[in-house]
Parts: C-alpha cells; sequence; structure tokens
C-alpha cells in the first residue's frame, strides 16, 4: 500500500511538471484545468474552438444545463427540457413571418417592380407637345394664335433696349457729368466761397 502511495504521488508530480511546461491539459493547485490555455479562471478554460453533438441520455435531472448541438440547432437543457439558443418556436410572443402579421391591408402592393421610378422617362401618356422636348404644348400648331419665339410677338417697340452691358449699374463712381464741386468730395456746393452767408463747418 505504501508503495502504492509513493507512486500516486510521483505520478501526480510528473503531470504537474508536464502542465507547467505549457501541456494541452493544465491542472492548477485550485482545481481549475485549463486546455491549451496558461491560465485558468473558471474551473474550465479552453483557448480554442470546440466541437458539440448530441448528448447522452441520462435522468433529467442530471442533464439540466447540458448543452449540445442537435444536427440544426443549439440548444440547453433546463427543467422544462431541451429550450433552443436562438428561437423559443413561440408564435405567440412575437413576429415569425410577415405572413402571420395582424391588419395587413387586404390591397398593400408587395410589387417593388411595378413601382414609378420617379424618371420623366418612365411616364406614360405624355402630351405630344411635351414629349417631342421643346417644352411647348402646341395643340394646333399653329404658330399664329401662340407665342412661338421672341422675334414673332407682336408689338415690340422699335426702340427697346436689348442691349443690358450699357445699363447703368447703380454705382456713384459710374455717374457721368457729376459737378466739380461733388466730385471733389467735400460735399459742399459753395459758388461764391464766401464763409459768412453760409454753414461752412460743424465747428462754426
Amino acid at each position: 500500500m505504501k508503495h502504492l502511495i509513493i507512486l500516486a504521488v510521483f505520478s501526480l508530480a510528473c503531470i504537474t511538471a508536464a502542465s507547467a511546461q505549457n501541456a494541452p491539459l493544465r491542472v492548477f493547485a485550485n482545481g481549475n484545468t485549463g486546455l491549451n490555455s496558461d491560465t485558468a479562471h473558471q474551473q474550465l478554460q479552453i483557448n480554442g474552438a470546440i466541437t458539440l453533438d448530441s448528448a447522452v441520455t441520462l435522468a433529467p435531472s442530471l442533464m439540466w444545463g447540458t448543452i449540445q448541438w442537435n444536427g440544426v440547432d443549439f440548444e440547453g437543457f433546463t427543467p422544462n427540457g431541451w429550450v433552443s439558443f436562438t428561437s423559443d418556436f413561440d408564435p405567440t410572443n412575437e413576429l415569425q413571418s410577415w405572413s402571420t402579421l395582424p391588419g395587413i391591408p387586404a390591397n398593400i402592393d408587395t410589387n417593388a417592380t411595378d413601382d414609378f421610378s420617379g424618371f420623366f422617362e418612365d411616364l406614360i401618356d405624355i402630351p405630344p407637345g411635351l414629349t417631342d422636348g421643346d417644352d411647348v404644348d402646341d395643340a394646333d400648331a399653329d404658330p399664329t394664335n401662340e407665342l412661338q419665339s421672341w422675334s414673332t410677338l407682336p408689338g415690340i417697340p422699335a426702340n427697346i433696349d436689348t442691349n443690358a452691358t450699357d445699363d447703368f449699374s447703380g454705382s456713384y463712381n459710374d455717374l457721368t457729368d457729376v459737378p466739380a464741386d461733388i466730385a471733389d468730395g467735400d460735399d459742399v456746393d459753395d459758388a461764391d466761397a464766401d464763409p459768412t452767408n453760409e454753414l461752412q463747418s460743424w465747428s462754426n
């Protein structure tokens, strides 16, 4: 018996020594275990992915907390049985399908392919006077009863000014024939140069 105890202690020491050298399986003194990990902050810490399969069926009380992959979905076992991690499959507490959404109008348009694009080119039944591109709706094509061109507008004065380049700019600097006593910039029109008969300065 003594020899068995010594052998067990020696084996544990060997496992601990191997674990200390970044072994795939490392058991720490606090009982936590690391797989491909130099640390284990929980009872089991895995550095890498794990693959799940369907669980072995045991007594329900022994299955609580078990997780599995059922081939379609991830599940966890609760006192109520297996529960999906991604859906509860309960159609009464959330929208499961558009077709089951209550209150959808009977004539709602679900076909987006026949909606108007918003482009002029996609309009139908455009009047011919607009489709020709001249923006003139000339239903009778008679140039004598509507304005076709500025040059054919009747009653234009012969001397009308159509040259905007010689119009007054509105600037004082562009005025011509400004009187000299105003043009000198003092704004005083002193025709007789007599300071006794008019106000020459605010200070006087």
